[in-house]
């Protein structure tokens, strides 16, 4: 709701749980338009402006919460990396779409230059943390954990869109780059 409100200013966004509520209409307008936020280019066929900023623009306040984080634990101003290995694992669709932690550094070699990476799995377990931090150390590499941060879509979006590179095999987090 966040991450869509603020990607289309002046446009009445209705939260989809309101939507399925009957009660919710008997004294409004039903709209005109509805559809999922990650359909919208297609839908608008906007795709000439996804090309210039993105069609999905996360709130001011949440990219500026992030970017403080990011400026507090990159004194070198080393180039930040988001990475995720896996979507929804209740998802039967997204396991095939999932690495191990181990797997997605190797493939990705995003530990082959300094930089800063920032872990956006929102649902990383203590042990792989552990492994990504110090994989990341052992490289020469700065850690950060953004995970307590990553509640909604808003929230992820804020911090991709203070990312230099996003590396993910999650489609959803994907969009949210742009």
């Amino acid at each position: 709701y966040e991450l869509t409100k603020a990607s289309f200013p002046g446009v009445k966004i209705h939260r989809s749980e309101d939507l399925q509520k009957i009660s919710y209409w008997e004294n409004k307008t039903k709209p005109d338009f509805w559809s999922y936020s990650f359909s919208l280019p297609a839908r608008l066929e906007i795709f000439t402006a996804i090309e210039s900023r993105g069609y999905l623009q996360a709130p001011d306040e949440l990219v500026s919460h992030a970017r403080e984080k990011i400026n507090r634990n990159n004194p070198q101003n080393l180039p930040v990396y988001g990475i995720t290995w896996h979507g929804d694992q209740k998802s039967t669709a997204m396991r095939t779409r999932a690495y191990s932690l181990a797997e997605f550094l190797n493939a990705s070699e995003i530990l082959n230059t300094p930089c800063l990476v920032v872990n956006l799995q929102k649902d990383a377990t203590e042990d792989e943390i552990a492994e990504l931090k110090n994989r990341t150390q052992s490289a020469g590499c700065v850690f950060l954990n953004a995970q307590e941060d990553l509640s909604n879509f808003a929230h992820t979006a804020a911090w991709i869109k203070n990312l230099n590179q996003l590396f993910s095999c999650d489609t959803s987090v994907a969009h949210l780059g742009g």
